[in-house]
């Protein structure tokens, strides 16, 4: 019915449909003057027309979209080549108010050629031409689970052509757990890390470039609390963390799983049964500086120190004070027990038999063959065991 400027409907329903879109080039001459994307778009709305819809259903419906001739990769989401079956939605109180469409989705299911599948959707949704904003958010797909707020900002619907480096997003989560395996497939780099964390804070920025502040992270048997920017994704390999950790709960297996490249020989991991960590992380994940305070069933430490863990040996200088930490355990070296210091160390290994590491350290008590030494100054080279 329309009255005016204002049109109502009560019912839609769209039962088997087969949507398809297929992009073509045009056979004009080609324009190579760069596109100026920052004003494109039709604006929506201009009459100011309002509308009201009671109740929208697609059924058994699929979706199709194709740009260009190159095949897809199996298992890897391709915003050029989408097919989308088994769609079920249902729309309530459907409104357009200005520029912008209200609606309540009371449910969405879908299936993507990719393998990511939408068991469940569901949430109050305002959607305009420069933002889209999902309110009590219900979103359940094949691993993970997201609750709370998602917001999408964005000039017009053609940064979506660029989404990790345009597309403005900022999330309130809740009760949330994601796993790796659905982001891979977005960020196949992130198969080699196959975790399921649940989550819990704020995040705000773009896929490359994220600030997450009030950061709970639980996974296996390790939990994260704290602040982080994050900078690179979806690349996990060339990504840089700035993290301020107010606490981080872990072990030496979680650490070995979470992040393969701390798997050295020379150190008995297992050994390290509890660790508790708070202070500061800079950098990537097999190449950082880290300066804080480490409690652990080995003894404690102060670190300030940057690590290496690209070369088949590990690198590292920094500052290092330690408490009655059982060096010997961690490095398996049986004639070496505890020690307490304090110094500077710079050099790489871990294993006496290729450790070449220069010291300049105070001993304040040291284990080493069965007896035990105190107030030892070292400034020199450790090599080789000499």
């Amino acid at each position: 019915m329309q009255k005016g400027k204002h049109f109502s409907l009560e019912d839609i329903l769209i039962d088997n449909a087969n949507i398809a879109v297929k992009e073509y080039e045009g056979y004009k001459p080609e324009d190579l003057t760069p596109d100026d994307t920052s004003e494109w778009g039709t604006p929506f709305n201009p009459d100011q027309f309002t509308a009201s819809l009671k109740k929208v259903q697609l059924r058994n419906t699929s979706f199709q979209y194709t740009d260009g001739d190159e095949k897809p990769l199996p298992f890897e989401f391709d915003e050029k080549h989408m097919i989308v079956k088994d769609i079920q939605l249902t729309l309530e109180n459907t409104t357009i108010q200005a520029d912008t469409i209200f609606t309540q989705m009371k449910h969405l299911s879908a299936k993507e050629r990719c393998g990511l599948e939408i068991k469940k959707m569901s949430g109050n949704i305002a959607l305009s031409q420069v933002k889209t904003i999902i309110d009590q958010l219900q979103l359940q797909t094949n691993y993970s689970t997201l609750s709370n707020r998602y917001e999408m900002h964005y000039r017009n619907f053609h940064d979506f052509d660029d989404y990790i480096q345009k597309v403005s997003m900022y999330a309130n989560l809740v009760n949330t757990s994601i796993s790796s395996i659905d982001i891979a497939y977005f960020a196949n780099t992130l198969e080699q890390y196959p975790i399921s964390l649940s989550l819990g804070g704020e995040i705000q920025g773009t896929v490359n470039d994220l600030q997450g502040k009030n950061l709970s992270f639980e996974t296996r048997n390790s939990i994260f609390k704290g602040d982080a920017k994050v900078k690179g994704l979806p690349d996990l390999n060339t990504t840089f963390f700035d993290v301020d950790i107010h606490t981080l709960q872990t072990s030496g297996k979680d650490m070995n799983a979470l992040i393969p490249a701390t798997k050295v020989d020379a150190i008995q991991w297992n050994k390290l049964d509890r660790i508790q960590y708070s202070g500061r992380y800079s950098g990537y994940i097999d190449d950082f500086t880290t300066n804080g305070t480490l409690l652990s069933n080995l003894g404690n430490a102060q670190l300030d120190i940057a690590m290496n863990f690209n070369s088949n040996t590990t690198k590292y200088v920094g500052e290092i004070e330690t408490e009655n930490f059982d060096i010997g355990t961690l490095l398996q070296e049986a004639k070496v027990g505890k020690i307490s210091m304090k110094g500077k160390i710079e050099g790489s290994g871990f294993d006496l038999k290729d450790v070449n590491t220069k010291m300049d350290a105070t001993i304040s008590k040291i284990e080493a063959d069965g007896n035990i030494y105190s107030d030892i100054t070292i400034n020199g080279i450790l090599q080789n065991k000499k």
